[in-house]
């Protein structure tokens, strides 16, 4: 089985590093939008035919865009179709301006509201991609697309998360979703033990 997997905004494709281990028969496609200075990897031209989807918040919305098709499965961690549909436009506008301003500091309290307090490295920021990519949170609405993807689709999420509060994502998601009591958005950094138990039961039951 073909996994491609989607990171978040403000994060890279080492997101999936304490993942990665738990499917060690599976071929892996990690995509990566080049924030913090990596090379940008995006879709294979040839998507497998059993593909699924492995998405990051932002990353759900970006592959609902880009995708050439549906995949023969969705599976997110506090993914979304619309970011703007449910959070405050001034927060977006915000975290823009404060990019500009400091785009540092704006990372770093980013994720820390995520529940990650790592230190950052931002010897390499592109901006131009964080500053798109906010962007298109502001403006993208991919909700058509997900209505129209007939297959098995499942959100993993966090009671406590402070990015897309458990009310969004339940309006999203309805009843395909599972939760952890304290993972925060960071979910798949934080709790990768958790995150890959879920996502095998959900393979197995495709």
């Amino acid at each position: 089985m073909q996994m491609i997997w989607a990171h978040g905004w403000a994060y890279d494709a080492g997101t999936w590093e304490k993942l990665l281990p738990y499917f060690p028969d599976q071929e892996h496609v990690l995509l990566e939008r080049g924030y913090f200075g990596a090379t940008p990897q995006a879709l294979p031209d040839i998507l497998e035919e059993n593909c699924v989807f492995v998405a990051h918040s932002f990353g759900c919305m970006w592959l609902l865009r880009h995708a050439p098709r549906a995949p023969k499965a969705l599976i997110t961690f506090a993914g979304f179709d619309c970011f703007h549909a449910h959070i405050a436009a001034r927060v977006l506008k915000s975290m823009q301006l404060q990019l500009r301003r400091n785009a540092e500091a704006q990372l770093q309290r980013f994720r820390v509201s995520c529940g990650d307090d790592r230190a950052l490295d931002a010897s390499q920021l592109d901006l131009e991609s964080l500053s798109a990519d906010l962007k298109a949170l502001a403006e993208w609405d991919e909700r058509e697309c997900f209505a129209n993807w007939d297959i098995p689709k499942h959100c993993i999420a966090a009671e406590n998360d402070q990015i897309t509060p458990p009310a969004m994502l339940r309006e999203i998601w309805g009843e395909q979703l599972s939760w952890h009591p304290q993972g925060h958005h960071a979910l798949p950094l934080l709790e990768p033990e958790f995150c890959a138990r879920e996502i095998q039961e959900l393979l197995h039951a495709l």
